[in-house]
């Protein structure tokens, strides 16, 4: 994906009510032009980005899950360029 890889382990357990699930994601060496090929402020943007997400949550729904979940993100990009305009949409 995007030049780079995503591996990522979920574990959901559905006979907690609401459903209780983990994500633990990596992404190495995703290129951010690639990433977005359609969005004109990507293509302005140079290099690679790697990155860990650890998410916990609940709820019966994706949206759900996501909505109310805790955890970490972090991210790392190398040796890149990204626009201003980019940094003050992701904020």
């Amino acid at each position: 994906m995007a030049g780079g890889s995503i591996a990522a382990n979920i574990h959901l357990e559905g006979d907690k009510k609401p459903m209780q699930g983990r994500a633990d994601i990596q992404a190495r060496r995703l290129k951010l032009k690639e990433l977005m090929p359609d969005v004109e402020l990507m293509q302005k943007t140079l290099g690679e980005m790697n990155g860990d997400a650890e998410l916990r949550g609940s709820g019966n729904s994706v949206a759900a899950l996501l909505g109310n979940s805790n955890g970490n993100l972090k991210l790392l990009m190398n040796d890149g360029l990204v626009s201003r305009n980019l940094m003050e949409i992701v904020g």
